[in-house]
């Protein structure tokens, strides 16, 4: 009862997307099929007229029928035409709607929902709902029904004078074929279960073998043979699953095909027994031949169009349920208002927060305490998986802490409005990439419209960060492409560039936080110092936390942060730490060493920015 209930309530689901996508396309399809339920009837009692009419010599009458019948056949083919035109231009945007939406939800969904395997199972299904165009089959399913249901009711009206006993052994092999028809959908339930994880686990063994960031571990390690291996054995059981599945449904179809003989002999008996035993026209034998007849392939039909739905419906209950999952950080028009917020001291605190990973148990951060003054310059330094990136995906709260809690001059980030908060960061992550757009999209995003004020913008964040000249010698300026995936006059940018250009971006949103992880981890000792100097000019009156596991940049820091196994180990002055923390002193001596002629050559000037 509740898997009926849930096929029934994912059908009126998809209805009401269909209704709210565009109102028109609900009502054409409706239409259309009232018109393919009433065309099979009325053909039937018009060919009826027509051998009556034949039967009795009558060749006016006879002629008259045929072209009615003739001139209904093309008005009904004529409307058909015309609804099913717009309809089918309809299905495919409701579908490509239907793809917007799972796009926009995996964007606005937090990262925390987002690295939980049962969401990533389910987004999996979710997207096999659309792809696979189970929305559209229920959608058009129902609609068959219904056009199915006109047809039969009709039909059986037209019988009304025949036996009840042959419409009632009729409603018998209806009800039987409806029994297989649900063994059919619940072994398709299992099969999609079984399968959607299994899916998920070749599908990222097929990208080892296809995407080229993977290309030279495959060729160096000769590995291809192993992932293989592991892909050929998901398709093993992938296959076992199939062939389960295939063998149920050939065993419910035999039974329905031979239900369906069944039915038809039974039919053609009682009626050849009317004519000849009990006195039935010609016409009448027609009539009900041919009602009979469409109303058992009508009823097929509809058992298809519910095979159909049951199976849709497993997919579209996993894409709503993947709409319908609930952020907690990202949370709309909830909150209080920055500018509702008085000045408080210090700017950020951390108050003994403690925060693990979705499905790890071990603590990357501890008990953390940690305050954040307004204007200052930190460094946040420590070994590789001390906690310094997490340490600042929870002050842009990317995440939350499972203890403790985050204030932003006083008040919990919690009760903050996450979008106004989340605007006070500018950020450049360990893992910038730059996309394959324009240098003004790279930099302004969705605010970049052509005018001259973002332009103007656009050049003023690049002339920050040094890299203006650069841009301006590039074929079309601001309007060069960063990539050679869409042409093949894109430009492609170096390491330290691309590192200088995610700075712009950052410098470009105006924030009064700005966050630098890590940013110069793939540049060389000299690119990296070009990058230091560049960063501390630009962000100048700024708050900055600059992430790095290499010390050099702590000389120019106000405090450094120094964090080791997820806690905050000290804070306090590069010199201050070099004479009082013997570790954070051993690692800076451990690295001197590379860095020995940077070291003497240092710019003096750079400390006087803050």
């Amino acid at each position: 009862m509740n898997s009926l209930r849930k096929l029934f309530d994912n059908q009126i689901y998809i209805i009401k997307l269909s209704w709210e996508f565009k109102k028109s396309f609900f009502i054409l399809t409706l239409m259309q099929a009232v018109v393919n339920g009433v065309v099979p009837p009325i053909s039937v009692v018009l060919y009826r007229s027509l051998v009556e009419s034949v039967t009795q010599s009558d060749w006016n009458r006879s002629l008259s029928f045929i072209g009615i019948i003739a001139a209904f056949s093309l008005l009904a083919s004529l409307v058909n035409a015309i609804l099913k035109r717009n309809t089918e231009i309809d299905k495919e945007l409701f579908k490509n709607t239907l793809v917007f939406n799972l796009l926009a939800k995996t964007a606005d969904m937090d990262n925390h929902l987002q690295q939980l395997p049962e969401v990533t199972t389910l987004k999996e299904r979710a997207n096999n709902a659309i792809q696979r165009g189970s929305a559209t089959r229920s959608f058009n399913s129902f609609f068959s029904i219904v056009s199915a249901l006109i047809t039969i009711i009709s039909s059986s009206f037209i019988l009304s004078s025949v036996s009840a006993y042959v419409l009632i052994f009729i409603a018998i092999i209806i009800f039987l074929k409806i029994i297989t028809v649900s063994r059919d959908r619940y072994s398709q339930y299992g099969a999609f279960v079984e399968m959607a994880s299994v899916n998920k686990e070749m599908g990222y063994y097929a990208q080892m073998l296809t995407d080229p960031a993977y290309a030279n571990e495959m060729k160096m390690y000769t590995i291809s043979s192993w992932v293989l291996a592991k892909y050929n054995s998901i398709l093993k059981r992938i296959n076992f699953v199939i062939k389960r599945l295939l063998d149920s449904i050939f065993r419910n179809e035999m039974i329905r095909g031979t239900l369906s003989a069944l039915e038809e002999v039974v039919i053609y008996i009682f009626l050849v027994w009317q004519v000849i035993f009990e006195s039935m026209s010609i016409a009448n034998f027609t009539m009900f031949l041919s009602a009979l007849k469409t109303l058992s392939s009508r009823t097929t039909s509809m058992l298809n169009a519910l095979i159909t739905i049951g199976e849709s419906s497993v997919y579209i209950d996993s894409y709503r349920s993947f709409i319908s999952l609930e952020n907690t950080i990202a949370v709309k028009n909830y909150g209080i208002s920055i500018s509702e917020l008085s000045s408080s001291t210090p700017l950020l605190r951390l108050a003994d927060v403690s925060f693990s990973y979705p499905g790890h148990k071990k603590l990357v951060l501890n008990n953390v305490c940690l305050d954040i003054e307004q204007g200052r310059f930190y460094v946040i330094v420590g070994e590789n998986g001390a906690g310094k990136t997490t340490l600042i995906r929870l002050l842009c709260r990317l995440y939350d802490p499972q203890e403790g809690m985050i204030l932003y001059s006083g008040t919990d980030i919690k009760e903050i409005k996450y979008d106004e908060y989340r605007a006070l960061f500018g950020v450049v992550f360990q893992d910038y990439q730059y996309y394959d757009l324009s240098v003004a999209e790279n930099i302004a995003m969705s605010e970049y419209d052509g005018s001259e004020e973002i332009r103007s913008k656009i050049r003023g964040s690049l002339e920050k960060v040094g890299l203006l000249e650069k841009v301006d010698t590039l074929p079309k300026g601001l309007e060069t492409r960063l990539g050679r995936t869409f042409e093949d006059d894109g430009v492609l940018l170096s390491g330290g560039e691309a590192q200088k250009l995610a700075l712009a971006k950052a410098l470009y949103k105006d924030s009064p936080i700005l966050i630098l992880d890590e940013p110069s981890s793939a540049l060389d000792a000299f690119a990296e110092e070009d990058l230091i100097r560049t960063s501390i000019k630009a962000a100048s009156g700024k708050t900055v936390l600059y992430i790095s596991h290499r010390l050099s940049i702590a000389r120019y820091a106000d405090e450094v942060i120094f964090i080791a196994d997820g806690q905050i180990v000290d804070k306090a002055p590069h010199s201050v730490l070099l004479q009082t923390n013997e570790r954070y002193s051993q690692m800076y001596k451990a690295q001197a060493a590379h860095y020995m002629d940077m070291e003497d050559k240092k710019d003096e000037s750079i400390l006087s920015v803050f």
